[in-house]
C-alpha cells in the first residue's frame, strides 16, 4: 500500500509539474506572437525608411546636378559677357 500511495504522490507530482509547464509554455507563445508582431512593424517601418531615404537620396542628387548645372550656365554667361567688354 505504501507503494501505491508513493506512485500516487509522484503521479500527481508530474501531473502538477505538467500543468505548470503547459501554462508557461502558453505565456510563451503568447509572448512570441507579440513578438512576432513587433518585428513585422519594425521590418515595415525600416523598409518604409529605407524608400524614404532613397527617394531623398535621389532629390539630393537631381539637386546637386542642377547646380552644377546653373553654376556652368552661371559660369558661360560670365564668359560671354567679359568678352562682350573687352571688345
Amino acid at each position: 500500500m505504501k507503494q501505491f500511495e508513493e506512485l500516487e504522490r509522484k503521479v500527481l507530482q508530474i501531473i502538477k509539474k505538467n500543468k505548470e509547464l503547459q501554462e508557461a509554455n502558453s505565456l510563451l507563445k503568447m509572448e512570441n506572437e507579440e513578438l512576432k508582431k513587433a518585428q513585422k512593424a519594425m521590418e515595415s517601418n525600416f523598409a518604409a525608411t529605407s524608400k524614404s531615404s532613397e527617394s531623398l537620396e535621389n532629390e539630393k542628387a537631381s539637386l546637386k546636378r542642377s547646380i552644377e548645372e546653373l553654376l556652368t550656365s552661371i559660369s558661360s554667361l560670365e564668359k560671354a559677357t567679359d568678352s562682350e567688354k573687352s571688345k
